[in-house]
């Protein structure tokens, strides 16, 4: 496991500034970035980068993979010939992709781990992409560039839970180069930065929204990741909303190993075992040390598959002849959630095929044959429950 000894809390991240005569404290954005060769300082709209041959300047905190995205320009394309943009796993340090900026004459193009070359209709201002899950680049808003092995060669699954560090490298800088750096990950990187963006939450694993009555359910682990804030404070609930005396509260699920699921850890999973029929929320909640939020919220359904027992009140008739009634006897329906259900049906299968609605409880053939006599009805779940019985009719 690798671990960045700078990693540090954007309060701690000051400056001094003169505003309308005053001095105050206001986040430094510079001050994100740990460099050697390069220079950075705070400009009124970016982050301004001096690199010299080689230099290199790397942000402090780790980004969300999955969500990554930097705006930058480079205002003299002929100071240098490459722009490396490194992103490198945050667990795993041999996970490594190289996105590169080459630029000739007024052309820049982009390569991925030293690959094809894409030539960028954006000059100056560049914007870079990534879904780290997907697999899939974006050096601009027209080119998709495909994932298919880290920049050792090896296979890419994607990153250790979706996080990883960033550094920028310049190479065949002439004198000095200029390279500025406009956003991250949402964040504008201006002179008096503000932390204004929440945390982001990403579930390690596919979401399970809908279960059987009696099913295990998992719920998953989850991590947070915030762009200038290495603490998030990250916590999970299960509950579900009931009415009691005309107010409405939550109750909070248990899980199998007897853990509360109110505002706890989510660094592991969580079974959940014999949940009653009904609507769950699952809430991943995050914030960050200046109170940025985000919650991720879903719907957790314990649907109900079981259909209405349908019994005949009485015995059937099961002859009869053409041209006379057969009475057909009522039924009750009775559901496990619902209770009875007083919306009931009765249909006839015709001797010849036919399909028709019994009405007052009889019916009238009108050739010999099997006529077929279904008793049905739907719980408020949908689920269909059916009893059928055959007449046999002589001419």
């Amino acid at each position: 496991r690798v671990e960045k000894s700078y990693e540090i809390p954007v309060l701690t991240v000051t400056q001094t500034r003169e505003i309308d005569g005053e001095e105050v404290q206001v986040a430094d954005s510079a001050a994100y970035f740990v460099c050697d060769g390069a220079t950075a300082e705070n400009a009124s709209e970016w982050v301004e980068f001096s690199f010299n041959e080689g230099g290199k300047a790397e942000f402090i905190n780790p980004v969300n993979t999955d969500t990554f995205k930097m705006e930058f320009e480079i205002p003299q394309l002929n100071a240098l010939r490459a722009f490396h943009i490194y992103i490198t796993d945050k667990y795993d340090e041999t996970n490594v992709l190289k996105c590169s900026f080459y630029i000739e004459k007024d052309k820049v193009s982009f390569s991925l781990n030293n690959g094809v070359m894409y030539v960028l209709k954006s000059t100056n201002a560049i914007s870079l992409a990534m879904n780290g899950t997907s697999g899939v680049v974006k050096p601009d808003g027209y080119t998709n560039v495909i994932v298919k092995s880290f920049l050792d060669g090896g296979e890419f699954t994607g990153f250790s839970k979706k996080c990883a560090y960033v550094r920028f490298e310049a190479e065949g800088v002439k004198d000095s180069a200029t390279v500025n750096l406009l956003a991250l990950c949402g964040q504008q990187l201006y002179d008096g930065l503000v932390d204004v963006i929440a945390p982001t939450i990403l579930l390690m694993g596919s979401k399970i929204s809908r279960v059987r009555p009696g099913e295990d359910v998992v719920i998953r682990a989850a991590v947070a990741y915030d762009v200038l804030d290495s603490y998030v404070n990250l916590k999970l609930s299960v509950y579900q909303n009931v009415e009691e005396n005309g107010l409405r509260k939550k109750i909070y699920v248990t899980s199998a190993d007897g853990v509360q699921l109110k505002n706890v850890p989510c660094d592991k999973e969580y079974l959940l075992s014999n949940l009653s029929i009904g609507s769950y929320s699952v809430e991943y909640s995050a914030e960050d040390s200046l109170f940025n939020d985000k919650v991720t919220r879903f719907a957790l359904t314990v649907y109900d598959n079981v259909p209405p027992v349908v019994s005949l009140d009485e015995m059937p008739v099961l002859t009869g002849k053409v041209g006379e009634a057969v009475s057909v006897p009522t039924f009750t329906a009775i559901d496990n959630v619902d209770g009875s259900i007083e919306t009931k049906f009765v249909y006839l299968y015709t001797a010849s095929g036919h399909y028709e609605a019994v009405k007052d409880n009889s019916f009238t053939p009108t050739e010999a044959g099997t006529y077929k006599v279904v008793c049905f009805a739907f719980d408020a779940a949908g689920n269909l429950g059916t009893f059928t019985y055959n007449v046999n009719v002589s001419a």
